[in-house]
């Protein structure tokens, strides 16, 4: 929902390396405060692991913020593939279909920083590493093929804020903290009610219709995390 009010004022590769950037001066910020900023290095060994995880990271976004720009908020919360009626204005099988892509590079990143990157790699250097790849390239990538204007916004400075500054920033570092101590199937379940939520919001801010067929996608998603995490 909050990418989606966002693209009111932004297009999508922008909106990115805006949350990008953000993101990376809080967990830089973050790091100082806490002492871990000093000494933090990248050994030739480390650079290529790093550079998987920021090109994994930046398409996942990438997918993510042009797919919500071309779907509704409620189907970029739970993806389901429509026949027939779209259940909603704005909503489109090719917007589904990126943000798919997105989920499933989410997972993929989970797998790959659970077992072995964040175990090996300093979390600082894990989460920087990934803010500057990702800031690097939608720079260059909306430069190419973003003439759109930017319209600074009260609305997009609250999006920024939550996707860069709680999203990006403090969640990140909490999400590496738990995936050094828990499998990614079990912190599965702690987001168990994040599509449904995903949902209501898009129905009560954005106006979405709060369909059968989307109470059954959230069932859906329940069931199944619940099914992985057993």
């Amino acid at each position: 929902m909050a990418i989606k009010l966002g693209l009111l004022d932004a297009p999508p590769l922008r909106l990115a390396w805006l949350r990008f950037l953000l993101g990376g001066l809080v967990i830089a910020l973050w790091a100082w405060l806490t002492g871990r900023l000093t000494g933090v290095t990248i050994a030739r060994s480390e650079r290529w692991p790093l550079l998987v995880l920021g090109l994994i990271f930046t398409a996942q976004i990438g997918l993510m913020n042009v797919g919500t720009s071309l779907t509704s908020a409620a189907h970029g919360s739970v993806v389901l593939l429509f026949v027939g009626d779209r259940a909603g204005e704005g909503a489109s099988l090719l917007g589904d279909a990126l943000v798919f892509l997105s989920a499933f590079l989410l997972a993929e990143r989970q797998v790959y920083l659970a077992r072995g990157a964040v175990q090996r790699l300093d979390p600082v250097t894990l989460l920087l590493a990934q803010a500057t790849v990702g800031t690097t390239l939608f720079i260059a990538l909306s430069a190419l093929f973003e003439p759109e204007p930017t319209y600074w916004t009260v609305r997009l400075g609250l999006s920024l804020a939550y996707q860069g500054a709680l999203i990006a920033g403090f969640c990140f570092v909490t999400n590496l903290w738990l995936l050094k101590r828990y499998r990614p199937s079990v912190l599965a379940a702690l987001f168990l009610t994040q599509p449904i939520f995903g949902v209501l919001v898009a129905a009560f801010v954005a106006g979405d219709p709060l369909t059968g067929q989307f109470l059954a996608a959230c069932l859906a998603v329940a069931v199944g995390i619940g099914l992985s995490s057993r």
